[in-house]
């Protein structure tokens, strides 16, 4: 098959890694990619694989009206059997254009299980919206990541006959325990193999609600000593966090790492991974971190608790009590090789990039073969 990836942005993010993993494992298909807005890191790496890329260059109102037009134009040069979209932006120009195009096969992707204008600027809810509108005309299928994403947007009026659930898939092996990555990582934080290590992996975002766990961290510090490590996009000496940390006396305690390439290397340096977001679709961060066979504490949102199972801690949203208490039995259980074993063989049973892979292909021929 021929497919066409229309995508919002090619920066780090969930979504990106998903789109670079899936064709990664899928050769046997030739895959274009189409980025309304630049090459970011997973275009590059995508271009080091011989895929090719496109660069709508989306960087201005002209060209953004402009946009569904140019792709069109490209799609019917190109002639793709199937166009899968990826985020709401790319689900609008990338599904109009492809039925401009008369390309017979559009399937969306939603990654997103919030849906209300709070905590959604006015822009991507306006699209939101739209998208329900357009979910009966444009998309033959629509993918979603996770269930909650699914039931959300069921819930304000997409069309659901053509909602489908596909979970984001993982490469367990390279995401797998890795002693070397642990002590490399730990030598570079002048971190000792008996100091207690969490970590959050997520960008700086509202929604993410690094200050829930900032608050749950006061309360763990009264009970055992540990040291935090915060790893993402916007988090490298940020002054307004750094702020919310003095205000702690957490100073010492956790370490703003930013955005790092070596995902894996850091899981395996965590003791515990932690995610205190009041929002989620399907957080990559707890498979990889459980692929690394490191347990992990989550908030009850998105998929998270399906995810985690029986192997960690699952508790409410916005509650740094909760949080604090369950990182406490999280530290007072370690170590606990039999809930690390647990941890990696749920993500390697459920969602290795293998058999999701194969889920989207299935899903992409499913009116063409």
């Amino acid at each position: 098959m021929k497919i066409v990836h229309v995508i919002t942005s090619l920066d780090d993010g969930g979504a990106e890694a998903v789109l670079f993993r899936t064709i990664q494992n899928l050769p046997e298909d030739e895959h274009i990619v189409v980025s309304l807005l630049g090459l970011g890191k997973y275009g590059k790496l995508l271009q080091s694989i011989g895929i090719e890329v496109i660069d709508l260059e989306m960087t201005n109102v002209g060209r953004k009206l402009t946009a569904v037009f140019r792709l069109t134009r490209l799609l019917g040069l190109i002639a793709p059997d199937t166009i899968q979209t990826w985020m709401y932006h790319a689900d609008f120009v990338g599904g109009v254009a492809a039925r401009m195009a008369g390309v017979n096969n559009v399937v969306w992707g939603l990654h997103n299980s919030l849906v209300s204008l709070k905590g959604n600027p006015w822009s991507r809810f306006a699209m939101i919206r739209l998208n329900g509108v357009l979910s009966y005309l444009v998309p033959d299928r629509i993918l979603c990541c996770s269930e909650s994403a699914l039931l959300a947007h069921q819930s304000i009026g997409y069309n659901k006959r053509k909602l489908v659930f596909i979970p984001n898939g993982y490469p367990v092996d390279i995401f797998r325990p890795n002693e070397n990555a642990r002590f490399a990582i730990r030598a570079e934080f002048g971190l000792g193999e008996t100091d207690v290590v969490l970590g959050m992996v997520a960008r700086l975002d509202p929604q993410k609600d690094h200050v829930n766990l900032l608050d749950a961290l006061v309360l763990l510090k009264e009970a055992h000593p540990f040291k935090c490590l915060l790893v993402g996009k916007g988090l490298e000496q940020n002054s307004r966090l750094l702020v919310e940390i003095e205000s702690r006396e957490l100073v010492q305690d956790v370490i703003l790492v930013g955005p790092r390439s070596d995902v894996q290397g850091i899981m395996n340096a965590l003791d515990i991974c932690v995610n205190a977001s009041f929002t989620e679709s399907f957080p990559n961060a707890l498979c990889e971190a459980m692929a690394c066979g490191t347990p992990c504490v989550v908030t009850d949102v998105g998929d998270s608790a399906m995810i985690v199972g029986d192997t960690g801690w699952v508790v409410p949203p916005r509650s740094p009590e909760k949080l604090a208490a369950a990182l406490i039995l999280a530290v007072e259980a370690l170590p606990d090789p039999a809930r690390q074993d647990s941890a990696r063989q749920r993500i390697v049973e459920k969602f290795s990039i293998e058999h999701i892979s194969r889920d989207y292909r299935m899903l992409w021929s499913a009116d063409i073969l």
